[in-house]
C-alpha cells in the first residue's frame, strides 16, 4: 500500500484497467506524483499512457487499485469533483463561444460571481499571452492560440493537478518546440503539478522533471530525463528513447568489476558493472554520440575498426552508419566541425569508447 502523503499531489495505488474487450491497457502501475512536479508519462501508441491520465482525470475507473489526488482517494469520484484541469490534444473548444467564454465556462459550472469570473479570466489570459483576443472566436485563432485558450481554461478553475493528453501533437516543429517552453515556464510560474502524456521523446527529455516510460500497460522505468536517457534499464527503453548500439554476449569478470563481454560476433567488449556474474549473458547499450572517432593508434577501452556505409548530415551533428567486418552496422554520432572533417562512404575509420559509455540492460 501507497501511504497518503502531503508531498505528493497524485499517487496510483496498483492500478489496473481492463476494458470489456479483455485488453489489459493499464497493469498494475503505481506512481508517486510530486508537489509542483512536471511528470510525463512517455511510450509508444497503445501503451497505456493515455488511459492512465483518463483513470487521474476520472473518465476511467480502475478494474482494480486506487487513485489518490492530494492525499484524498478519488478513485470513484467524478472528474468535475477531482480538482483536476484537463487539455486535449484536439483542444475541444466551443466553437460557438468567444475565447472569454471558453475560459469562463469551467468558472460558470462553479457558480462563481461574475466578477470573480472577470477577474480570473484576465489574469488566465495574460499568463497565456491572449490578452486583447476576448471576444474572437476559435475560428478565428491559430492552432498556438487555440491551444493557449485551451490552457486558460483548464488552469483558471486553479486545479490542483493539470493533465495533458498530447496537447501539442497538433502543431507543427516549429511551434510545437515554442509551445513546449512557454507551457514549462507557465508551469513553474503558477506552481501547478502537471502529469503531460506524450509519445515524443524529445519533448518529454525537454519538459519533464521525472518520466515513467510505459510498455504493454505497465512502467518499465521511471527517473530524472537525464537519468533514462544515459542509463536506460531495457532494452526497450533504450531503443525507444533515442538510439543505441546493442551488444550482447557471455561475460568475464575481471578485477575491479571490470568485464569483457564476448559477442557472437568474435570480438571483445569492454564494460564495467559489479552486479554481473561470471558466464552471465549480458547486454550492453552504447549511445550513438559516445562513439567517437580515433586515430588507430589510440588507447581505448573499446576500440572497432569499420567502414562507412553512410553520413546523414543532421545540421549540428553527423550522424556515421559504421560496418563492421563482421557485417554488424555501428551508429557514430560527430558534432558537425566543418566540412574538412566530414567523414567519406567507404573510408576505413577507427572507433571507441569509455568503459563507463556501456550501459548493462536489465532485460
Amino acid at each position: 500500500m501507497v501511504e497518503s502523503n502531503e508531498s505528493y499531489s497524485v499517487v496510483l495505488e496498483s492500478v489496473t484497467k481492463i476494458f470489456e474487450n479483455k485488453i489489459r491497457a493499464v497493469d498494475d502501475v503505481s506512481l508517486e506524483i510530486r508537489e509542483g512536479e512536471f511528470f510525463s508519462l512517455l511510450g509508444p501508441s497503445g501503451c497505456g499512457k493515455t488511459t492512465t491520465l483518463r483513470l487521474i482525470a476520472g473518465f476511467e475507473e480502475p478494474t482494480s487499485g486506487r487513485v489518490f489526488i492530494k492525499s484524498r482517494e478519488v478513485t470513484h469520484v467524478p472528474p468535475h469533483k477531482r480538482d483536476t484541469g484537463m487539455v486535449f490534444q484536439n483542444y475541444a473548444l466551443f466553437p460557438h463561444r468567444t475565447v472569454a467564454e471558453n475560459v469562463a465556462f469551467g468558472l460558470k459550472m462553479r457558480k462563481l460571481s461574475k466578477e470573480i469570473i472577470e477577474q480570473r479570466v484576465t489574469e488566465a489570459l495574460r499568463l497565456v499571452e491572449l490578452e486583447g483576443m476576448e471576444q474572437r472566436r476559435p475560428h478565428q485563432l491559430s492552432g498556438g492560440q487555440q491551444q493557449r485558450v485551451a490552457l486558460a481554461r483548464a488552469i483558471v478553475i486553479e486545479p490542483a493537478v493539470l493533465l495533458c493528453d498530447e496537447p501539442l501533437g497538433a502543431l507543427d516543429k516549429k511551434l510545437r518546440q515554442a509551445m513546449q517552453f512557454e507551457l514549462k515556464n507557465l508551469q513553474k510560474k503558477i506552481g501547478v503539478t502537471l502529469v503531460y502524456v506524450t509519445h515524443d521523446q524529445e519533448e518529454a527529455l525537454t519538459m519533464s522533471d521525472r518520466i515513467a516510460v510505459m510498455e504493454g500497460g505497465k512502467v518499465i522505468q521511471i527517473g530524472h530525463p537525464l537519468e533514462i536517457y544515459n542509463r536506460p534499464g531495457t532494452r526497450f527503453v533504450s531503443n525507444f528513447i533515442g538510439e543505441s548500439n546493442i551488444f550482447e554476449g557471455r561475460a568475464r569478470v575481471l578485477d575491479g568489476g571490470r568485464l569483457e563481454i564476448i559477442s557472437d560476433d568474435g570480438f571483445v567488449i569492454a564494460a564495467q558493472s559489479d552486479k554481473v556474474k561470471d558466464g552471465q549473458i549480458v547486454t550492453v547499450a552504447v549511445r550513438p554520440e559516445r562513439v567517437q572517432f580515433v586515430t588507430s593508434e589510440a588507447k581505448a577501452d573499446n576500440k572497432l575498426t569499420g567502414e562507412v556505409e553512410s553520413v546523414n548530415f543532421l545540421g549540428n551533428s553527423i550522424l556515421y552508419r559504421l560496418v563492421l567486418p563482421s557485417g554488424r552496422l555501428i551508429l557514430s554520432l560527430m558534432p558537425n566541425r566543418g566540412a574538412v572533417q566530414i567523414r567519406q562512404r567507404g573510408e576505413t575509420v577507427c572507433v571507441g569508447w569509455s568503459l563507463s559509455d556501456g550501459v548493462i540492460l536489465t532485460s
